[in-house]
């Protein structure tokens, strides 16, 4: 009443704000929201289903149930939790107290990916890279962003990249025939939103050093298969050795003999690939070579050989890593270009291969 208008505004917040009933109730009426907290919500199933609606059908759903069991945080996650951030905003830290944990009970992964100690005058960002939110989405611009591996970002991340970039220089690197994305054309949408009107610049590396031209010559013909109108660098380096192609009735015998020859041919490491649910197996029936190789040889499966370079690469039944997943040409083109002066693969059948020939 006229008491309380005389005392002014002021006293009114002064009165109020020390009534812990007052403040016991907003806290639990109005609770602040982090966005970790409301991402960790939507593992419920109940809930998930609630918000889904029509968005998600049910075996969208399902897998990402299956994703989040355990509720671990995962490099996928990220974005998701980024755009949380943006939708509820930031947390209100009172100043006189001091400031809360904001990740209390998530893991030790989550809290080095919200440290509020990252340096903030560049941002790089791999595919494969954790990048940590700032703690005020105020403070999430960049002056410049190096995006490398840009072909496999999904269009999550992108809007994060967007997000932090729209004030900012870009330097984006890239090749479409190497993508294990499944839908480019998602990525590159949502690529053209984050840059925005920005101008750009394209350049063409053309000279590839890696790979030997018996190797990339080879590999090309896959690239051309997996994409239309592929960009392909030329490869200026020979070996003299052609990859070789072994089709074996018995297939565990078969790839220790390759991987026996290959390891003895070349002085540096080997890489044996494979689908990633036959990778222990392998593994398995290596296990002695691995040994004798002193470290020089590893089993991996597809998209793990990212990024990676070999002096040899023997490939386990190339037509099953194909038909792993739905990006599966693109990935064996990755996998290919791997082999620096020796590549053989071994398989139970050359279907993959005839379609290579075939063009």
């Amino acid at each position: 009443g006229e008491r309380g208008r005389d005392a002014g505004r002021a006293a009114f917040d002064e009165e109020l704000l020390s009534s812990d009933a007052f403040t016991d109730f907003a806290d639990a009426w109005w609770p602040p929201l982090d966005a970790v907290q409301v991402w960790r919500w939507l593992h419920d199933e109940q809930r998930l289903r609630r918000y889904a609606g029509s968005h998600l059908d049910e075996d969208e759903v399902a897998a990402l149930l299956t994703a989040w069991a355990g509720g671990e945080v995962r490099i996928e996650d990220v974005p998701l939790i980024d755009e949380l951030r943006y939708l509820l905003g930031d947390v209100p830290q009172p100043e006189e107290h001091v400031q809360r944990d904001r990740v209390d009970g998530v893991s030790d992964a989550l809290n080095e990916l919200l440290r509020e100690d990252q340096p903030r005058q560049l941002m790089s960002f791999e595919a494969d890279q954790r990048v940590a939110p700032t703690a005020r989405t105020e403070d999430d611009a960049y002056a410049h962003l190096l995006v490398d591996e840009a072909q496999d970002l999904s269009p999550m991340q992108w809007r994060m990249l967007g997000r932090r970039g729209r004030y900012a220089s870009w330097t984006v690197v890239g090749d479409p025939a190497q993508s294990s994305w499944p839908r480019p054309d998602e990525s590159a949408a949502a690529r053209a939103a984050a840059l925005g009107d920005l101008p750009t610049y394209a350049f063409r590396l053309s000279t590839n050093y890696r790979n030997s031209a018996e190797v990339f010559d080879f590999a090309a013909g896959v690239a051309r298969v997996a994409v239309d109108d592929p960009d392909l660098p030329r490869a200026v380096r020979r070996t003299g050795y052609d990859p070789e192609h072994r089709l074996a009735e018995r297939l565990d015998p078969a790839v220790r003999e390759a991987v026996a020859e290959v390891a003895d041919a070349v002085e540096g490491t080997v890489a044996v690939v494979t689908t990633t649910d036959q990778r222990p197996h392998v593994a398995g029936q290596l296990a002695d070579l691995l040994a004798a190789y002193d470290g020089r040889v590893s089993v991996l499966d597809g998209l793990a050989t990212k990024g990676l370079e070999f002096d040899g690469v023997v490939v386990v039944e190339p037509g099953a890593l194909v038909e792993e997943a739905e990006s599966g040409w693109r990935i064996l083109y990755v996998v290919l270009t791997r082999a620096v002066q020796r590549l053989v693969t071994v398989g139970t059948d050359h279907e993959w291969l005839r379609r290579v020939e075939k063009g």
